[in-house]
């Protein structure tokens, strides 16, 4: 199941996302540092595919960690947990918009969409 996360930045501010636990389909613990491959970004437009406008990446733009969770059946698992992160100078030239963004992760076949949703980029009122 992805999780539904719409996303708002203020361009040339340094974000963090709230770091997630990473669960795979069943409730099962995953080690994202064992061969897995990570990758987040957000495009300016959903019909087309549209320009990436970032690529999030480790070890900086992804922050890997680890976490024991408790499950709604009461399964205590350990597992890998993911924030994304970027600096002020890292988004100062992004343009104002709106668009897709997701976190996906690969290893052999296994290709899941863990996080995504709506991405907003928009300037400061105040300067």
């Amino acid at each position: 199941m992805t999780l539904l996360k719409d996303i708002k930045v203020r361009v040339g501010d340094t974000w963090s996302s709230p770091t997630w636990a990473v669960l795979l389909p069943g409730g099962f613990g995953v080690d994202l540092t064992d061969g897995w491959t990570l990758k987040a970004s957000v495009r300016r437009h959903r019909a087309d595919g549209g320009a990436e406008v970032h690529e999030w990446a480790a070890p900086d733009g992804l922050i890997l960690g680890q976490a024991e969770v408790t499950l709604a059946n009461g399964t205590e698992v350990t597992t890998s947990t993911v924030a994304l992160h970027h600096t002020g100078a890292e988004s100062a030239g992004w343009p104002i918009f709106v668009g897709p963004w997701d976190f996906e992760i690969r290893k052999g076949d296994d290709d899941y969409t863990i996080a995504g949703g709506t991405f907003r980029a928009f300037r400061e009122v105040t300067s």
